[in-house]
């Protein structure tokens, strides 16, 4: 029987019926919403919290580095990136403690902090800065295939100058001017007239090779003597 052929009496007669009979799957679903949001709510208190804590810790850890307190800053980094892997502050972290390294001359460490960046940041802009930086530490270690690698997926996003330079530099390493020309074009296209780097790139461009120097001949072996045969007297 269609709904609207029913009268007030037994339309409403026949919905507290519906209600008596589903009255279990309709507490359920209540239950179950009302969880939601309330899981919901908890989860997000809780993403603020920590979000809070991972920048607390990271403004203590430059306070303690500025205050020339290196194993101070150096288990705060750790705690960042112990406790709060996908936070911008545990990113930020490990390119401090590049920066730190590099200043020390300890390439192998600040590869290593890139490294990490690169791999746990889940903000691309901070994955694309670790990824420059990573390449131009791998270039330094005479690694220009990777360094080369590297710039292609730093110049994906808002460091498109940078990452044309580092490629530049990478391919002039692999005896590759006129590609490594092109790439300076690259870089410059990106900056404005008065920028000051324009000058250095500029130099690396004109001063890259237009084709790879001719190999040096090798000098031919001297023919060995053939021993000269004694004849019979």
């Amino acid at each position: 029987m269609a709904i609207e052929l029913l009268n007030e009496h037994e339309q409403s007669e026949l919905v507290r019926n519906w209600i008596r009979q589903n009255a279990g799957s309709i507490l359920v679903g209540i239950l179950i919403g009302l969880g939601l949001i309330v899981g919901w709510q908890q989860w997000q208190r809780m993403q603020r919290s920590q979000q809070q804590q991972a920048q607390l810790d990271y403004h203590a850890l430059v306070e303690a580095a500025d205050a020339g307190k290196p194993e101070d800053a150096a288990k705060l980094a750790a705690t960042l990136r112990s406790d709060h892997a996908k936070s911008a502050y545990a990113s930020l972290s490990s390119l401090r403690d590049a920066a730190d390294a590099m200043k020390r001359g300890d390439l192998d460490a600040a590869a290593a902090a890139l490294e990490w960046s690169y791999a746990n940041s889940s903000f691309p802009a901070l994955k694309e800065l670790a990824a420059l930086r990573l390449g131009q530490v791998r270039l330094a270690q005479g690694k220009a295939d990777e360094a080369l690698r590297l710039a292609g997926e730093a110049g994906v996003g808002g460091f498109k100058g940078l990452a044309a330079e580092l490629r530049g530099d990478a391919l002039l390493a692999l005896d590759r001017g006129v590609d490594a020309r092109v790439a300076y074009e690259e870089s410059l296209a990106s900056l404005d007239a008065g920028a000051p780097q324009r000058a250095y790139i500029e130099m690396k461009r004109d001063e890259a090779p237009l084709a790879a120097a001719p190999a040096t001949p090798a000098t031919p072996a001297a023919p060995l003597e053939q021993p000269v045969e004694k004849k019979d007297s």
